[in-house]
């Protein structure tokens, strides 16, 4: 087995950027994920009828399969014959030019690439502020569970992530970090001495700022979920009161505030995920850091079973009525094995992991992959050694990005227009650095006429000297030329669909719009029947989804998404009304939800200020207004002259 040796955490330096301070919506409520329903939530002793072991086979993995089945049983195999494989240390900056230095982490090696940090997940499986063992795939594990949950929540916050190159790597822009560590709680569980049950035992009834009643139980469901922040104190984790974070200067009043209402919200949608395919994540912990623009950005790993405790549902209120420990799919027990054996906190040498266990961990660590994302683990080829790999795929990567970044982007935009602020939510959700130029429309500038000379309108997006016009085209173009991150729907019938609908928007639903703020009388109401009607359809394409793109925003939100901000300009400064809350509650409800989403927000003009324009458009005939222009036959709608 390996040496096992004391670690401490790699130091507070890591990931981003992005753009500019966003305003507040007072027509919008802020956007609040539903919590799970209130379900009584909770080593395996799985019942599972005969019924449910007959569905398809496009199903997430059954619970039967925890512990008894053909796949764990391929899996099995193969984690044995891995066990003296595994990735427990690395050495790129002896491999990989570029690279400046190291730093290692519990889990995590860090390199710094100068532009960026190149974050390496190892196998070594860490507890008690101390590495325990080597768990064969646990490093490929940890990091796509993270990338996959990073690319689920980007609806909540923006993340550090630029692109992974290999299974084991993440390569992250870099931020300072703030040294505050948001573990969030559902339970009342765990065994170290900062958890919850631990403390509550010891007669804590104050705990990082949360009063807790009497009479609680192990494995009881909290209230609500509650923040019990930590930071660091020499080699381990010290909780801290919201009051104390501030006053020690650790972060401000603004960025606390941010941070955990972020967190808060992650959660309660990891715990909606999770129940959804039948588990709890009864407890978490985030990282945050600020990007030299001054955002905030989610760091490090996400809704891990390194950074979470799991449960399994539907066995969790008989076991806790009884007095059982919730079924866990986390290391959990291996935390527990350590206690039994030894004192992990004190002993300056710890007793070999048995191989059954890290077997059994590792076994546990991928079916919780497999069940979470609803796709199947790939098992790494064994031909090449691991580290020879991730040195390879790390130095293209390095190249990649150097050029992916260092290659020229322009949006040639105008602030008020929609178009071009479909363009910069895009580059946005893809992370694309680019320099913007803002276009005085009534003297149009040399650049645009050369870029667009037959139509000279915004946005255009210049991309290695090669301009790209019309706002639908050029999302299209951005998604095709840097795939990470995707927007347009995967699935070839689903991005039929997207286009559609893109393309209704253009060409039913803004026409009208635009026709009730320009006309008067009869005119006027007959374009807003027209725009309620067109919304109403526009509403059915929403399927009861959070966005059009399911659970994170995707291609038709972002076509669609300025709507509900300009037509509530239009309503205001036209006296009609478009949105009807009563006949739309579905889509009123998504204009609220994507104009708060952080990726977009940013990037919204203040609302004051579009109604001030607005108005100077309406009252003026020489200004920079919105017109219908008939555009190769279709009606469109653009900034013009």
């Amino acid at each position: 087995m390996a040496q096992y040796t004391p670690t401490l955490n790699p130091p507070k330096t890591l990931i981003p950027k992005l753009s500019n301070p966003n305003p507040s919506f007072s027509s919008f409520s802020t956007f609040t994920i539903p919590k799970p329903k209130s379900i009584n939530f909770p080593k395996f002793s799985i019942s599972v009828t005969a019924a449910q072991n007959q569905q398809h086979r496009q199903q997430p993995p059954s619970l039967e399969a925890l512990i008894n089945s053909d796949r764990k049983e391929e899996v099995l195999g193969v984690i044995k014959s891995s066990s003296s494989h595994c990735l427990s240390e690395t050495n790129l900056h002896l491999t990989v030019p570029g690279l400046k230095s190291k730093t290692r982490g519990k889990v995590r090696d860090v390199y710094d690439s100068g532009d960026y940090l190149v974050m390496v997940t190892t196998d070594r499986q860490s507890a008690f502020d101390r590495i325990l063992a080597s768990i064969p795939f646990k490093g490929q594990v940890l990091n796509e569970t993270s990338l996959w949950w990073f690319d689920k929540t980007r609806h909540i916050t923006s993340n550090a992530v630029v692109l992974a190159p290999d299974e084991n790597v993440t390569i992250a822009k870099k931020c300072s970090v703030f040294p505050v560590e948001f573990v969030v709680r559902g339970f009342v569980t765990g065994s170290t001495d900062t958890s919850l049950w631990t403390v509550y035992k010891n007669g804590v009834r104050n705990y990082c700022g949360n009063v807790l009643p009497d009479g609680l139980v192990k494995s009881q469901k909290l209230p609500a979920n509650i923040l019990t922040p930590t930071t660091k104190a020499a080699d381990h984790d010290v909780p801290v009161t919201p009051d104390e974070i501030i006053e020690r200067g650790l972060m401000t009043q603004a960025e606390y505030d941010e941070v955990s209402r972020k967190a808060l919200s992650l959660f309660e949608y990891g715990q909606r995920v999770a129940l959804e395919h039948g588990l709890i994540l009864a407890d978490t912990k985030y990282e945050f850091g600020k990007g030299q623009d001054g955002s905030i950005l989610l760091i490090d790993e996400v809704h891990t079973p390194d950074s979470s405790r799991y449960w399994i549902a539907h066995t969790y209120e008989e076991r806790f009525q009884n007095g059982l420990e919730p079924e866990n799919v986390d290391k959990e027990f291996l935390r527990l094995w350590f206690k039994d054996h030894c004192d992990p906190y004190e002993d300056e040498v710890l007793p070999d992991a048995p191989e059954e266990l890290v077997c059994e961990l590792a076994w546990r660590y991928i079916f919780l992959y497999e069940t979470i994302t609803k796709s199947k683990f790939k098992l790494p080829s064994t031909e090449e050694p691991i580290h020879d790999r991730i040195s390879r795929n790390v130095a293209q990567a390095l190249c990649l990005t150097s050029g992916l970044y260092a290659t020229l982007v322009k949006l040639l935009g105008y602030w008020a227009s929609p178009f071009a602020l479909r363009v910069k939510w895009a580059l946005k959700l893809k992370e694309i650095e680019y320099q913007y130029v803002e276009e005085d429309l009534p003297n149009k500038s040399p650049l645009l006429l050369r870029y667009n000379p037959v139509h000279k309108k915004v946005p255009v997006l210049v991309h290695d000297g090669k301009p790209v016009a019309e706002s639908l085209i050029i999302l299209e173009y951005i998604d095709e030329t840097w795939k990470h991150n995707p927007i347009l729907p995967q699935d070839p019938y689903e991005r039929a669909q997207a286009r559609f609908w893109a393309r209704f928007i253009d060409e039913k639903c803004v026409p009208a719009i635009m026709s009730a703020f320009t006309n008067q009388g009869e005119e006027k109401e007959k374009a807003a029947k027209e725009a309620r009607e067109n919304l109403k359809t526009l509403e059915s394409a929403l399927a009861g989804k959070d966005f059009f793109g399911g659970e994170t925003v995707g291609f038709l939100d972002i076509a669609a998404g300025w709507i509900g901000l300009w037509a509530r300009i239009v309503e205001e400064i036209a006296d009609v009304n478009l949105i009807d809350t009563e006949t739309m509650p579905l889509l009123n409800a998504w204009f609220g939800r994507v104009l708060e989403a952080p990726v977009l927000k940013e990037c919204v003009p203040p609302q004051d200020k579009l109604l001030e324009h607005n108005r100077g458009c309406k009252a003026s005939a020489f200004a920079v207004i919105p017109f219908h222009i008939c555009f190769q036959g279709h009606w469109r709608l653009e900034y013009h002259t």
